[in-house]
């Protein structure tokens, strides 16, 4: 899997060039805060060999085999300042579109991602977006979402979109001793 980076001067994140996925966040100084599930083996699918990979992807619910482990298809990358977004060609089967959008702020360690779900089919479709990051193992990460999603059910003709922030947590100043 080649891979590409988007990086400030706090946060480095790699992303896959040819499947719709992070695959690395990495606090500067740091190491990858994301696990790395690409030695596991692959699971066949109706649609072709799904490969785990760990790190962060979107998916949509309900989970059911084959339809959510459509195997990672092509994806067009188009890059902008401090960010790119990440879109897959239309799911077979389902219909779907999936597109990420990565946005670094330039001046502090937070990442915004912006997942939407495209119904390409000829009918509507009920379904929930739905996000997984994996953490690696015995690790904890200092940062935290700062909002929510919105969006939660989602019928076509509609793209589903919602948004989720990631920053450090706020540690509030402790008051001097008296």
């Amino acid at each position: 899997m080649s891979t590409n980076i988007l990086q400030n001067d706090f946060l480095q994140l790699e992303y896959a060039a040819d499947a719709l996925r992070i695959i690395g966040l990495t606090p500067a100084g740091k190491s990858n805060l994301l696990a790395d599930l690409r030695h596991q083996p692959p699971i066949a699918t109706p649609y072709g060999d799904f490969h785990f990979r760990g790190g962060h992807r979107l998916w949509h619910a309900p989970e059911a085999m084959p339809r959510t482990y459509i195997p990672d298809s092509t994806v067009m990358i188009t890059k902008a300042p401090n960010s790119i977004a990440l879109e897959s060609q239309t799911e077979p089967g389902t219909g779907i579109r999936k597109r990420i959008e990565i946005h670094l702020a330039p001046n502090r360690p937070s990442v915004t991602l912006t997942h939407t779900l495209i119904n390409d089919g000829l009918w509507a479709i009920e379904l929930a977006p739905w996000t997984i990051t994996q953490f690696r193992f015995g690790r904890h990460s200092d940062f935290a979402p700062a909002s929510g999603f919105s969006g939660c059910g989602w019928t076509s003709p509609q793209p589903a979109t919602f948004t989720f922030d990631l920053h450090p947590p706020h540690r509030p100043t402790p008051e001097p001793a008296r």
